[in-house]
């Protein structure tokens, strides 16, 4: 009897689910049942959308609030560097009587496990032992801490996987809905828009009638980030307060080359353990993406799926590696799940040895976000 026939689609998606779930229990065994309390899952970025869900946004010199800021300073502090979907959709739970952490909890498990279900049916179902291992991966991605935590990558991952699969189906009016969607929950997610770009320009090279129409797909991403400035310029009465809010962070752009230099010496220098564990796992899923790159150009047949992979692992990565060596790299990763539509052609042993890899990462993640030293 073949196992992989007589077990329903949706058992091998929960069975997955759970698996991501038993790691982050085995990163941190002590908690007990005190795991399945929404509040333990409330941490750092969690009360700017939380804040947004209860009053909206606000902007406002942080020099009147804060002490550490310079009476001369402009930075400007608020919750304006955070994208409205996911917070919308707390408040909407909430309206039904439910807290907010338990409408944060209800909304990225169900994100998440949709996330998988998708994947099954659209794309692993179709290959065998391969996208079982591909579907188990997915769930154990590094950084799934992230995908039970009360922020919104998980909701993220799910509308991006939707629009690159929409798109490459064809199916306009869905992957613009998706493509919009991925700028109003996270906030680096008007990206997609130009990560789709160079494929839509290369597949629809040869007819620019068809080619229009797809380029409303990264049009609506960009279309549904400017309703957002718009939004809290309203709110706020601060023009661009995404940009002046992220501003204070230090973020500028430099070259992925010197950033990467900076992280090996912190990996090489630094005397905590935990800054040390999360920069080697940056650099190895750096060269990991290097290595994917290289196999894709080399092997791969289709040039504007090629182009596709470079656009995202480019906005997705590359970019924010070249915009400080202090970003939360191991949050960012966890927003590169959907680049397991671009595993499928890899050997098997190939993606056995990244699931591995996966497990032995994610349980320390999951301590240290959960002893308060990831953000």
């Amino acid at each position: 009897m073949n196992p992989g026939k007589s077990f329903p689609g949706w058992l091998w998606v929960m069975a997955a689910f759970l698996s991501g779930k038993l790691l982050l229990f085995v990163g941190y065994p002590e908690l007990g049942w005190q795991y399945l309390n929404p509040e333990l899952w409330v941490r750092w970025d969690s009360g700017h959308y939380f804040a947004i869900a209860e009053h909206g946004y606000e902007a406002f010199p942080c020099f009147t609030r804060f002490p550490e800021y310079a009476s001369n300073q402009a930075a400007l502090c608020g919750n304006c560097g955070w994208m409205p979907g996911f917070p919308a959709l707390i408040w909407l739970l909430q309206q039904l009587g439910f807290s907010a952490a338990t409408s944060a909890q209800f909304i990225v498990q169900t994100a998440f496990l949709l996330f998988l279900n998708f994947l099954w049916h659209h794309v692993f179902s179709h290959s065998g032992t391969k996208g079982k291992l591909l579907l188990f991966l997915t769930a154990c991605w590094p950084g799934t801490v992230y995908y039970q935590a009360a922020f919104p990558i998980a909701l993220f991952v799910l509308v991006v996987v939707m629009c690159l699969y929409y798109l490459k189906e064809e199916q306009l009016l869905r992957a613009m809905l998706c493509a919009a969607g991925a700028s109003l929950v996270y906030s680096t997610g008007f990206l997609l828009g130009a990560a789709i770009v160079p494929y839509i320009l290369f597949r629809y090279r040869d007819n620019v009638k068809q080619m229009l129409p797809f380029l409303l797909v990264p049009l609506s991403s960009f279309a549904s980030f400017g309703l957002v400035i718009g939004i809290q310029w309203m709110q706020t009465g601060v023009f661009a307060a995404f940009f002046q809010t992220q501003t204070k962070y230090g973020h500028g752009m430099n070259s992925p080359i010197k950033i990467l230099g900076l992280i090996v010496q912190r990996a090489i220098t630094a005397p905590q353990p935990d800054v040390r564990f999360s920069d080697w796992v940056t650099l190895l899923l750096t060269a990991g993406l290097l290595a994917l790159i290289i196999w894709y150009l080399i092997r791969g047949r289709d040039t504007a799926i090629k182009l596709l992979l470079l656009g995202y692992v480019g906005c997705f990565w590359l970019v924010p590696l070249s915009m400080s060596p202090h970003l939360a790299f191991y949050r960012q990763a966890a927003a590169l799940a959907p680049l397991v539509l671009f595993l499928t052609e890899l050997p098997r042993k190939a993606i056995f040895s990244l699931l591995i890899c996966a497990l032995i990462i994610n349980p320390v993640f999951a301590r240290l976000f959960l002893l308060d030293l990831l953000p």
